[in-house]
């Protein structure tokens, strides 16, 4: 072990646990968009639009959104097919095309959600919450390897801007056993070094650990106060469902962002998209808690909302929760908190 490694060991300083038998539970389920390769913010040009494309983040939309959306924005401006003021059309309104929706406003242009699912029933409102690109895929070259940096950087120092506002950004120290894989994938300087432990916060678990410095974000209450913003400045959500590309050719806008996560299979076919199924069991709220908790067979994520249990991935179309599924993940993080044989 290295000296500035030595130096940053520290001895255990216990944290209240999780009560994971609190009742009533709620078990939901999203649908991550998780596109192999690497997710797509690209410009195409269809018949007499630009298309503009920002989906397949999987797991890490929440995290991304708004490098994102600053990518989708510098786009549109040196593209040559927009002018200030100009009407847009954005199709989704989850996490992607509210981010998108607010910087393309600010930037001066008038955008239109064109969306199925308001944004408290979208893939973004099933989601943990902390800041971490995980389950999603980058182009491994350096010049992806830049942008994707560049995705993290923006993404990181908006929603930090954001600590304190009413947008349910907030300062969390992230717990786990091992170094956290996720976090790995971050730039340097983006967040502080891991602090090594010699034993984890928690009496009744065992061993050694690190402790993160990141942010947990509140999905609840993230969509609701973009929502709130863009509707208050005048912003149009339209109901609408496309099937097609010839569909989205008949909207009044030149310009189209696409932000229709999964959606996006059915419109522009994209055999590299794929649905990642992740349940959630939600245990009701514990406001004695604030720090996040995880490892290789779970999480434990509290928020204002309810203590997220989580920690599940697979293929699967189907959005439907499983039970059963959401009560072995209480059980797996009970045995691993000590309050369960095993």
């Amino acid at each position: 072990m290295s000296a500035p490694q030595a130096a940053k060991l520290h001895r255990r300083v216990n944290l209240p646990l999780p009560d994971l038998d609190a009742s009533p539970v709620r078990f939901v389920a999203g649908l991550r968009p998780k596109r192999r390769g690497s997710y797509r913010i690209e410009a195409v040009r269809q018949g007499q639009k630009l298309v503009i494309h920002n989906y397949g983040h999987g797991g890490a939309g929440i995290t991304l959104c708004w490098g994102c959306a600053e990518e989708v924005l510098d786009l549109l401006r040196v593209s040559g097919s927009s002018t200030p003021a100009m009407p847009i059309a954005i199709l989704g309104a989850g996490v992607m095309g509210l981010t998108t929706a607010t910087f393309l406003r600010e930037a001066g242009y008038l955008p239109t959600l064109y969306t199925s699912a308001l944004p408290v029933a979208t893939t973004s409102s099933i989601a943990g919450g902390p800041w971490a690109p995980s389950l999603v895929d980058h182009d491994p070259s350096p010049a992806g390897q830049a942008a994707f940096e560049r995705l993290l950087r923006r993404s990181f120092h908006a929603h930090e801007r954001r600590l304190g506002q009413g947008f349910g950004v907030f300062r969390r120290h992230l717990y786990t056993p091992v170094p956290s894989l996720s976090l790995a994938k971050l730039p340097p300087g983006l967040i502080p070094e891991p602090e090594q432990l010699e034993e984890l916060p928690f009496p009744t678990v065992p061993g050694p650990g690190f402790r993160y410095d990141t942010l947990m974000i509140e999905p609840p209450i993230l969509l609701a106060r973009l929502e709130q913003d863009l509707r208050e400045a005048g912003v149009l959500f339209e109901s609408r469902h496309f099937r097609s590309a010839a569909e989205v050719e008949t909207l009044p806008e030149s310009v189209v962002i696409n932000c229709t996560g999964l959606g996006s299979r059915e419109i522009w076919p994209d055999e590299r998209l794929h649905p990642l199924k992740g349940q959630l069991a939600i245990l009701p709220p514990q406001p004695g808690l604030d720090y996040l908790f995880s490892d290789q067979r779970g999480y434990v994520f509290p928020r204002s909302d309810g203590v997220v249990v989580g920690g599940t991935y697979t293929y699967d179309e189907d959005p439907t929760p499983d039970p059963e599924v959401g009560r072995r993940l209480i059980q797996e993080m009970k045995r691993r908190f000590g309050q369960a044989p095993g």
